[in-house]
Formats: C-alpha cells, structure tokens, sequence
C-alpha cells in the first residue's frame, strides 16, 4: 500500500472496500446517505463512529472520527474512502507523525494528539 499524504482518500482493493462500507453502515444506526455526489456513504446526523483499525505488518493503527469521515457541506459528513489503487491518504494519517525507515523498508504510527 502506498502511503500518500498529497492524496486525501485512502483507496482500497474492490472487496476490500466493499465488506467495511457495509460493516460501517451496519454499525452506525442512522440512515445513511448514498452516492451524495461523488461520495459514496454519507450521513446528515450526528453519529458515533465504529471501531476502525488499519492493519500493517509491525503496526495497528486506529482510526478517529477525523481519520475516516470529512465534513463536505454543512448537511454531509461522508466516509473518506473508496476502491481503487491502495492508497493510504492524507485524512487516514491526521494526528499521526508517519515514519519512513527507507533502509528497514518499515513504516511506524505514532499519535500526535495531546
């Protein structure tokens, strides 16, 4: 997976993607809002996001609120993935400091949040 902090969407292999759209949505009990312009799950009300850990080898890292959803408009907050390439974007590494050990070829997270 590239790690891509120029790039605002984490994109995820199809079925990948799929199966944690649907757990997302499952687990959220408001309605959700589908395909709001080119956002694929959206929702209009407050809601208490589920549990999100990114698995790497040697680091799990979880993901807050601000980590997975960005508010659009003043009426949307919508996920901040969708399938395509394997990109871990910039909203994914928000209050996180990101180091890249280029001779271990190892990627580590630690929390910046006071």
């Amino acid at each position: 997976m590239a790690m891509d902090s120029g790039w605002v969407t984490t994109l995820l292999p199809v079925r990948l993607y799929d199966e944690l759209e649907v757990e997302i949505a499952n687990s959220i009990p408001q309605r959700a809002v589908r395909d709001f312009k080119d956002w694929r799950l959206c929702y209009s009300e407050k809601f208490v996001m589920p549990k999100i850990t990114m698995h790497f080898r040697g680091a799990d890292v979880e993901w807050k609120h601000e980590n997975a959803f960005v508010r659009v408009n003043q009426d949307y907050e919508c996920l901040v993935m969708d399938n395509g390439f394997h990109i871990y974007g910039g909203v994914a590494q928000v209050n996180y400091l990101v180091g890249f050990d280029v001779t271990r070829k190892t990627v580590s997270f630690k929390s910046a949040e006071i």
